[in-house]
């Protein structure tokens, strides 16, 4: 019979090996004490899976038939990516479902990517502002530089800089030199260079999850 220790032990040796050969996570991304709850929780991996490409047809995407997706799909998807990895959805019956305080996607039926339209959600599941209050309020903070982003962290993008946040997407890799790289729907990238969306009068707001 193996022992407590060693089975954790083994158990550790695995999951170790797991990362290592899945190439999703960096040695410079490490640093996060949870790195393999995340792995576990399944932020990576499900953002990843999900994620689709740029030439799919929409029904013929990588996206998971349990939610709804539209053709402005990057909120909702991360929002899935956040629940799927851990994170609870909450749904207090006394607040309007564009209520910021709320996050949810509730499920009616199994009709692939609610093809009865008869799914329904909050304001802050979808829409990219909404979020970005949602997470300030319950599960995380805004951070100054994405030097301070881990994996599983959200980055958001206002891209007229005119105060309405235009588009969201999930960190999903740090490379050796500590280059942040992130998965999205609409239009679907994965693990593409941050550096990639830089552009004048662009302003990017980074969210450390740390629920």
């Amino acid at each position: 019979m193996i022992s407590k220790v060693n089975r954790n032990i083994l158990m550790g040796s695995l999951i170790l090996f797991f990362i290592a050969w899945s190439g999703i996570i960096s040695a410079a991304a490490t640093t996060r004490t949870s790195i393999v709850d995340e792995m576990l929780n399944g932020h990576i991996l499900y953002a990843v899976k999900h994620e689709g490409y740029p030439t799919d047809h929409p029904l013929n995407k990588h996206y998971n038939p349990n939610y709804y997706f539209s053709t402005a799909d990057c909120t909702n998807f991360v929002s899935q990516v956040l629940h799927e990895g851990g994170v609870p959805k909450v749904d207090a019956w006394w607040r309007p479902w564009w209520d910021k305080d709320d996050w949810y996607y509730h499920r009616t039926g199994t009709d692939p990517f609610d093809a009865n339209n008869d799914d329904s959600w909050s304001w802050s599941w979808v829409k990219a502002g909404t979020l970005y209050w949602h997470i300030q309020a319950r599960l995380g903070t805004l951070v100054n530089s994405p030097s301070q982003l881990l994996l599983g962290d959200v980055i958001q993008i206002d891209f007229t800089s005119d105060g309405t946040i235009d588009h969201t997407m999930v960190v999903t890799m740090i490379d050796s030199s500590g280059n942040i790289r992130v998965s999205q729907h609409t239009t679907n990238r994965t693990n593409e260079p941050l550096i990639n969306y830089f552009s004048p009068g662009r302003t990017f707001y980074y969210l450390n999850i740390t629920y």
